[in-house]
Parts: structure tokens; sequence; C-alpha cells
């Protein structure tokens, strides 16, 4: 499994990422902190699941849904 975790607070990203190291063993993870490297690790990466910051500088995360879903739209966020 690999989840991209997407918030521009790297302590948020740290966080996520232990707690869902802890509920889903052995999953992988990609981090993006700007609406960029969001759309970058969508188009690269094939993940099965995003964690999306809907309060990121810059393009928040509401703006980049119609962008996600159109290049994955079968990826589950929450």
């Amino acid at each position: 499994m690999l989840i991209l975790l997407a918030d521009d607070h790297v302590v948020v990203r740290c966080g996520l990422r232990e707690i869902l190291a802890n509920a889903f063993a052995g999953a992988q993870f990609v981090e993006a902190g700007v609406a960029d490297e969001v759309l970058s690790a969508i188009q690269h990466h094939s993940c099965s699941l995003l964690v999306l910051d809907v309060n990121m500088p810059g393009r928040s995360g509401i703006d980049l849904l119609h962008d996600i879903k159109t290049l994955r739209p079968k990826l589950p966020g929450y």
C-alpha cells in the first residue's frame, strides 16, 4: 500500500505517517508539502490512498480535488 500524505506542515505529515504506519503494516509513504508536489506525486505514483490537507498555502487542497480526480478518478482521499 502506498499512501500520499499532502500537508504543508512537516510535523503533521510525520505524525500521520506514524499513525498510519502502525495501522497499516508494510505501508509505504510519499509526501507532498505544496500543490505542485501533490500533482506530481499523483502522476508518478500509483497511490492507494491520499490524505489531503484542504488548507495549504497557494492552491488549496479543495482547489486540487478536480485535478486529482481527473488524474486518478478512483483514488480514495480523506
